[in-house]
């Protein structure tokens, strides 16, 4: 996908490129999970769900964030498919991430997740 979206020059190419860098998911010694593993897609299925929606927004408005929102719903699920050790973390903030932009926020900082969650920080949002 990464090198999919570099090879496009374009703006949403451009957009992906620089996410996927940000997470650290661009290096070739990465040995993270596939994009189209089944675990990205239950990733992506529990953050869009209705109430993945509603706990990064709730994260989002607490000045969290918005990943803690949801990462305990994700580990719930996943349980140890979801960690460091397959860059799920990751995965899920990068996820996130699209979520946030398409329902209008912007990038605020970064921030640690609270203590109990799986991934250690991610992404402020306005």
């Amino acid at each position: 996908m990464y090198e999919n979206a570099k090879s496009h020059g374009s703006p949403e190419g451009d957009a992906l490129v620089e996410l996927i860098e940000r997470v650290g998911l661009s290096g070739p010694d990465m040995s993270g999970i596939d994009m189209d593993d089944p675990l990205v897609f239950r990733i992506h299925e529990i953050i869009n769900s209705d109430e993945g929606r509603e706990a990064v927004v709730q994260a989002a408005s607490e000045n969290l964030p918005a990943l803690a929102g949801v990462d305990p719903l994700i580990a719930g699920k996943l349980n140890s498919d979801y960690g460091k050790h397959n860059q799920t973390t990751h995965t899920a903030g990068a996820i996130v991430a699209i979520l946030m932009r398409e329902m209008g926020y912007r990038e605020a900082g970064r921030s640690k997740l609270p203590d109990g969650c799986v991934a250690k920080s991610g992404q402020v949002w306005k």
